[in-house]
C-alpha cells in the first residue's frame, strides 16, 4: 500500500502546527519571535591522480543559506545549498523547508528519506569515501517526518515523485549505536538508453539506476532503470576514547549484499581514517587518509586501492 495516508498525516501535523503555536503563545505572557539567518559553507581545492589522470579540481565547495523563525516553541525553517562546479558554475542544490517542535520535525524538498535520516555507521572519509552498504533511495522530492525519544530516533518518508516510501530507526544497544532502515525502491522499468551487454558488470547508483562498467570505468548514459524492489540497511557504530569504528551493510532484492567498514582516530586536530568495502559484484577496495584540522582549515591526504588502480588526492578545504 502506498503511503498516501502518510503524506496526509504529515500534512495534518503541518496544518495543525500554527494552532499549536497560537496555543503556546496564549500560555506565555510575553512571546517574542526569534528570527535567525546564517550563511556558511566551504571552499575546497584538491590535486588528484585518479585512474591515471592528473587534475586540479573543486572539492565539495559550496555555500549554504539558512533561515528560521521560532514562535511559541515551534520553529519554521528553510535552507538552500549552492555548489561550485569545476567550471565555475553555481548550481542550486538541496532546497528544503520544514517545521519542528515537541511533535518532531517535518521536512519537505531535497532532504534525506526515512532510511537516510536515521542511518549510522557510514564512512569518516573526506573525498575518497566508502559508500557501500547504505541507503539507496533518492534524497530529492521527499516529505519526511522525524522524531527523537530519548536515545532512540525514527523517521518515515514519502517521495512524491516516485511514489516510494522509506522508514528507519536508530538507538543504542549497550555501548553501540545501531540503525535499521527499509526503502521501497519502486518498480519503474524504463527502456530508455542502451542496455548493458550480457556479460557486462552492472552497478546501481544512489537513485537505483543501473550503469554498465567498461573495464574500470563507469559509463553513464548507457544505462537502464531496472525493477529494484526493496532495500534493507543495517548500521553499527562504536568507539573508545579517540577511536571510532563503523559498519554498514545493505541488501536489495535479487542483489548480493554490500558492506563497508571504516575507522577513525582523532586527537588534537590529527585525524587518521580509512576502511574497506565490498560491492554486490564482489569488488573490493580500501583507503587510508589523514586530515589535519587547524582552525577552520583542513589539510587532507588520501589514497585508495580499487584493486585495478591506486588513486591519490591531496588538498585543502576552508570552512566559513
Amino acid at each position: 500500500m502506498k503511503l498516501k495516508t502518510l503524506a496526509i498525516a504529515i500534512a495534518a501535523v503541518a496544518v495543525s502546527a500554527p494552532a499549536m503555536t497560537m496555543a503556546a503563545e496564549k500560555s506565555n505572557e510575553v512571546n517574542t519571535p526569534t528570527t535567525t539567518f546564517n550563511v556558511n559553507g566551504d571552499v575546497g581545492i584538491r590535486y588528484q591522480d585518479i585512474n591515471g589522470v592528473d587534475a586540479f579540481q573543486s572539492a565539495g565547495s559550496n555555500i549554504t543559506f539558512s533561515a528560521s523563525e521560532t514562535r511559541g516553541g515551534i520553529t519554521y525553517f528553510g535552507q538552500a545549498d549552492f555548489d561550485f562546479t569545476n567550471g565555475g558554475n553555481f548550481v542550486a542544490d538541496d532546497l528544503r523547508v520544514g517545521v519542528k517542535g515537541a511533535f518532531g520535525e517535518i521536512v519537505g524538498g531535497d532532504t534525506d528519506n526515512g532510511c537516510d535520516a536515521t542511518d549510522i555507521g557510514g564512512s569518516n572519509e573526506v573525498w575518497l569515501t566508502h559508500t557501500q552498504g547504505g541507503c539507496a533511495g533518492s534524497d530529492v522530492n521527499n516529505l519526511t517526518y522525524k522524531r527523537s525519544i530519548g536515545p532512540a530516533a525514527f523517521a518515515i518518508s514519502h517521495n512524491v515523485n516516485t511514489e516510494t516510501n522509506a522508514l528507519g530507526v536508530s538507538g543504542k544497544v549497550g555501548k553501540f549505536g545501531v540503525s535499521l532502515g527499509y526503502e521501497d525502491l519502486g518498480d519503474t522499468t524504463s527502456n530508455s538508453g542502451s542496455f548493458c551487454q550480457t556479460d557486462a558488470q552492472v552497478v546501481l547508483d544512489r537513485d537505483g539506476n543501473e550503469f554498465c562498467i567498461d573495464g574500470s570505468n563507469l559509463s553513464p548514459g548507457t544505462s537502464r532503470r531496472a525493477t529494484r524492489g526493496g532495500n534493507t540497511v543495517l548500521g553499527i557504530t562504536g568507539g573508545i576514547g579517540p577511536f571510532a569504528i563503523g559498519f554498514r551493510a545493505n541488501k536489495q532484492n535479487d542483489v548480493k549484499a554490500k558492506h563497508g567498514i571504516n575507522f577513525l582516530y582523532s586527537r588534537n586536530g590529527h585525524n587518521f581514517y580509512g576502511g574497506g568495502q565490498t560491492s554486490s559484484q564482489g569488488e573490493k577496495d580500501k583507503s587510508l587518509g589523514y586530515k589535519r584540522v587547524m582552525g577552520n582549515s583542513d589539510f587532507i591526504i588520501e589514497a585508495e586501492d580499487t584493486g585495478s588502480d591506486t588513486n591519490y588526492v591531496i588538498g585543502m578545504r576552508h570552512r566559513f
